[in-house]
């Protein structure tokens, strides 16, 4: 997306693209296990693109943005699928080469969660609030919490930041 469209984005972990401070899109991955075994992964990818922020409603979590209102006319959708699909060849590539450490140094470099307050929900209704300071190999989300726990994340569903991601 950042080729295509000039612009920096960054990554909220795990999996949400954000431009300016808004989240534009996401990546989902939903995976099927039998027993031990991976069966299969899908995976999507969803983009804001030809239409504008304000048709999403005004009770998201996140400011949301679309390529729209970011580049202030419509996107061309089988250029943008092109330079996505290019990339991720591009990745792919360098995973076989690499292993997934190159990959998540790519990513750590543009997620904008680290660094960053971040609060974690339990189950039982509380939260704890820490500091996103790095990822794993496998690319969970290490955060330092008070009295210097430190923990792994891997449920996304159970994190947010507290001030938001503006700024």
């Amino acid at each position: 997306m950042e080729g295509f469209t000039g612009r920096a984005c960054g990554f909220h972990w795990p999996n949400d693209i954000f431009f300016d401070g808004a989240k534009a899109g996401g990546v989902l991955l939903q995976s099927r296990f039998v027993g031990s075994r991976l069966e299969h992964v899908v995976a999507g990818i969803g983009i804001n693109a030809n239409f504008s922020a304000s048709a999403l409603g005004g009770d998201l979590l996140t400011r949301p943005a679309t390529l729209l209102d970011l580049l202030g006319r419509e996107v061309d959708l089988n250029g943008l699928l092109s330079s996505i699909l290019g990339c991720i060849e591009e990745d792919y590539a360098r995973f076989e080469r690499e292993g997934p450490g190159g990959l998540i140094k790519k990513y750590a470099s543009r997620c904008v969660t680290l660094g960053r307050q971040v609060r974690l929900h339990e189950e039982d209704g509380t939260a704890r609030d820490g500091t996103a300071i790095g990822l794993t190999g496998e690319g969970g989300l290490v955060v330092d919490f008070a009295g210097g726990k430190r923990e792994t994340v891997l449920n996304a569903y159970r994190l947010t930041l507290p001030e938001g991601l503006a700024g």
